[in-house]
Order: structure tokens, then C-alpha cells, then sequence
């Protein structure tokens, strides 16, 4: 669901209003520390004063109304991982958005499933 919400927020925000070939891109990696998700889009960007207002906010309990899709990835990954996931916005303006969720390798592993005979 977060994936999800991530895409949509950079087709609605990022890529709507800008012309050519339009890109976004999702990629999933495993390393020590954990698992990395990062979507990126080659849209309009956002602007620097912009960026630092939406990181501010998305801790924020104050609901303004405006950024409602990365403040409830925000939240669910804070809640369902115990506020040890990582969540980062880097930005270049009229370049791309990266958006990257890193969540702990050890609650990113799911345990292995044994197989029941009946």
C-alpha cells in the first residue's frame, strides 16, 4: 500500500504538468542494515523551502490537509515498524523526486512458512 501511495503521489504531483517522456521508478534492494524501497520520478521536483515543510510536517500530530498520501506512508511505516523505518524525500527541482522507505532487516524478514502434510 505504501509503494502504491508513493506512485500515485509522483503521477498526480510530480509528473502531471510536465510534457515528454514521463518516468517513474520503483526499486527494491536488500543490504545489511535492511530493505530499501525507493520510487523516483522525473517530474517537476520540488522546491527547497517546499521540501523542508513537508519533512516538518510529516511528524507533525497538526493535520493542515495538504499532503495527506505521504503523511499516511509516513505514519503506517512509523506505526507498523515501531518507529524504526527510515523515510527520506530528496528532490531536484524541474529534475525528480526519490522517495525512499528503509525498514530494519530484522523486521523486513518474514520467517519461513514450514509445510504442513495433512
Amino acid at each position: 500500500m505504501s509503494v502504491q501511495a508513493l506512485v500515485e503521489n509522483s503521477c498526480k504531483h510530480g509528473l502531471q504538468s510536465v510534457k515528454g517522456a514521463r518516468k517513474i521508478h520503483v526499486s527494491a534492494s536488500r543490504n545489511d542494515s535492511g530493505l530499501i524501497i525507493t520510487v523516483t520520478d522525473n517530474g517537476k521536483g520540488i522546491e527547497k523551502e517546499k521540501l523542508k515543510w513537508i519533512e516538518s510536517h510529516l511528524q507533525s500530530e497538526q493535520d493542515t490537509g495538504q499532503n495527506i498520501g505521504l503523511r499516511n506512508v509516513y505514519k503506517r511505516l512509523m506505526l507498523y515498524y515501531d518507529s524504526r523505518a527510515g523515510f527520506t524525500i530528496q528532490s531536484t527541482e524541474y529534475e525528480q523526486t526519490a522517495i525512499t522507505i528503509q525498514i530494519p532487516i530484522d523486521l523486513a524478514l518474514v520467517p519461513k512458512v514450514e509445510e504442513s502434510h495433512v
